[in-house]
């Protein structure tokens, strides 16, 4: 019983880090809008969830494993909750960032800008192309 235990966490753990890596590289392009608060309370959250699940296929007893799968869904269910709300925030302020360099690239891309030190702000504010900014012929 023991080794199957051990081979259904390994089976686990190896879900969770495929899982983790593809959830990295798709929300790579989001994390530096991320709230770090917030990235560490679904991180916490997420831990939860693998340490509870664990102990639910760990316990012996029926009781235990009861509750420690309704712990399981708990966390689960807020790991989801808080996820969400940080993905939603960074999107937002993703596009609120984008829409600010839009701004920057018209003022650049005019023939006597009005600030000097928009290419730099255009940098540091890890800005790409806007097609939205390209200026129009009269």
């Amino acid at each position: 019983m023991a080794d199957s235990t051990n081979d259904d966490i390994g089976r686990i753990y190896w879900g969770y880090g495929i899982g983790l890596l593809a959830l990295a590289w798709f929300s790579a392009p989001l994390i530096r809008y991320a709230d770090a608060v917030a990235l560490a309370r679904c991180g916490v959250c997420a831990f939860l969830v693998i340490l509870t699940l664990e102990r639910s296929h760990r316990a012996h007893s029926a009781v235990v494993r009861q509750v420690a799968r309704g712990a399981f869904f708990g966390t689960a269910a807020m790991t989801v909750l808080f996820a969400g709300q940080l993905f939603f925030a960074a999107r937002t302020m993703a596009r609120d960032n984008d829409r600010r360099c839009a701004v920057i690239e018209g003022e650049l891309l005019r023939a006597t800008p009005r600030r000097d030190d928009l290419a730099d702000m255009f940098q540091a504010f890890g800005c790409r192309p806007q097609s939205s900014a390209m200026p129009r012929r009269p």
